[in-house]
């Protein structure tokens, strides 16, 4: 039993929910431990909105604020994340129960999915509330849509994103219905036509306007007047300063493996010898590519086949059902938008780009990805024989029967398993945090009555409070208008900075580095 728990906690993802929080968490806790009032203002000042922060602060009152009590949080919006996938699998996309479970295992071993799901910050409660926002829109269930996208808009700002690709994909829904069909074939679309009927085009912009997707766009804004008028009077907006990198032209390439693995190009630079891309990195990116351009090269045979049969009907059969399969547009704009508009703003002004701001993206991607194998290898009405003395259902039935049905979609599913694994393996040290605990409880041991603890990194603060005891705690020779805001600026005092002197003994300094200690005092 040991030796299993060990294995568990080592050696799979469930190894994050074990470590000692990084800087980030670290902020989660002294955020959240404020008062309701001190969060909404501090979080007006700083880059998240306030409600991840809120559940925080209620969750750390019943079951305490201990890394693994922490990180629950984002293991329970990982639950309900991935129930409301399956929801949508077998509710909205039909997909039998029994392919819906193949499909649900490539979602539950998601690198994407796992990482942040032992993460105590607000990416996974963001992914949550944006799922089910789509699973409202797609069930007509309009309270629930409001709900779950202003939750979400509360939740990670660039989830606004989210709902811009959920506007434009009911924009063209109502654009391409029959009755605005209809409308547009009795309109004169020429400058002279507008001139002589122009109450007719402004009757159809009215129409839209004052239509279902008009009155959930109006209560959602109505929803957020409160925050908005929050951060234009506490929020800075002048800072242009960030932490990220300019992306690179190859981002955009890779973005299918982002999206399905959320590596980080400098990962490379620390277990690849260069920042960027490892060839497995390119093999499975590849492939992935080649699970999106699936329909289109199946596409393409059957046209060319239909082609050479000569039946032209067959073809504009085969053409609209690969064309338009349900949902083609929602999750292609669902995955793809929110890190595209990221991408180009990096390109133009402050670099936004991060796997981590687009994170609720991947599970668009990921119901694409299966929307594309459900299309392009449905169920087979005969069993797919082996070309042996035996066929599948002879050995076992009636799971044999399945498989014979459903060889291809397994055999894709299996595939991308096995890369999905391997990748899982390389994201334990990926994503591993930085082993600093035990510093700190040393730290702890060693301090006595009148010592202080320095930070030479700004970067250390909020661990330092989380970990040590002592409320001594400052950093050290860095001047406090050197330090940027998206450290976490707003919790770090002024009178926490200090420049120089070191206390005369017996009281002592503990001079805390990146990964060590040094103690000092002057006689």
């Amino acid at each position: 039993m040991n030796v299993m728990m060990e294995y568990l906690f080592t050696k799979t993802p469930l190894a994050f929910f074990v470590q000692n929080l990084w800087r980030d968490e670290a902020f989660t806790f002294l955020l959240s431990k404020q008062s309701i009032g001190e969060i909404v203002l501090t979080t007006a000042a700083d880059f998240n909105p306030p409600l991840f922060y809120i559940f925080m602060h209620y969750w750390m009152l019943i079951f305490g604020s201990s890394e693994i009590a922490m990180r629950t949080v984002s293991l329970l919006f990982y639950v309900l994340t991935i129930f409301i996938m399956f929801e949508i699998m077998v509710l909205v996309f039909k997909i039998s129960f029994k392919r819906a479970l193949l499909y649900f295992i490539l979602i539950i071993a998601n690198p994407v999915l796992l990482t942040y799901a032992f993460e105590a910050r607000m990416y996974m409660m963001a992914a949550f509330f944006v799922t089910l926002s789509y699973f409202a829109l797609w069930t007509g269930r309009k309270k629930l849509f409001i709900f779950a996208i202003v939750m979400a808009l509360y939740t990670h700002y660039f989830t606004l994103l989210v709902f811009a690709a959920q506007v434009i994909s009911e924009i063209v829904r109502i654009l391409m219905s029959h009755h605005w069909q209809a409308s547009f074939k009795q309109l004169d679309l020429t400058i002279s036509g507008f001139r002589k009927k122009p109450s007719q085009y402004f009757q159809l912009i009215r129409s839209l306007i004052v239509s279902d997707l008009g009155s959930k766009l109006s209560i959602i804004f109505i929803c957020l007047i409160p925050w908005i008028l929050f951060l234009l009077a506490y929020h800075d907006f002048s800072s242009t300063v960030f932490w990220i990198i300019k992306p690179l032209g190859q981002d955009i390439w890779f973005l299918p493996l982002v999206l399905f693995t959320g590596y980080q190009r400098v990962f490379g630079q620390y277990y690849h010898d260069q920042a960027g891309y490892a060839s497995f990195h390119a093999y499975l990116n590849i492939l992935i590519w080649g699970v999106l351009l699936l329909p289109w090269i199946v596409l393409m045979g059957k046209i060319v086949r239909s082609i050479i049969m000569k039946k032209t009907r067959l073809m504009l059969k085969t053409a609209k059902k690969y064309i338009s399969f349900n949902y083609h547009l929602p999750l292609v704009l669902w995955a793809v938008f929110p890190p595209v508009v990221l991408y180009v703003i990096s390109q133009y002004s402050t670099p936004v780009y991060h796997p981590r701001y687009f994170m609720f993206s991947v599970v668009g991607g990921l119901l694409y990805m299966i929307q594309i194998i459900e299309t392009v290898f449905p169920p087979q009405k005969k069993v797919i024989k082996l070309h042996l003395h035996f066929s599948i259902p002879q050995i076992i039935s009636p799971l044999g029967s399945f498989i014979g049905k459903n060889l291809l979609m397994i055999l894709s599913v299996v595939i991308l398993l096995l890369f999905t694994n391997q990748y899982n393996n390389l994201n334990l040290k990926y994503n591993a945090k930085h082993t600093i605990s035990p510093m700190f409880q040393e730290i702890n041991r060693s301090m006595r009555a009148g010592d202080r603890v320095y930070l030479t990194r700004e970067l250390d603060y909020f661990l330092a409070k989380y970990y040590l005891k002592s409320d001594a705690i400052y950093i050290f020779g860095i001047p406090y208008e050197d330090i940027h805001a998206y450290v976490g600026k707003v919790l770090i005092p002024p009178s926490s900075i200090i420049s120089s002197g070191i206390p005369t003994y017996p009281a002592r300094a503990f001079f805390v580095y990146y990964d060590r200690f040094v103690v000092r005092s002057e006689m």
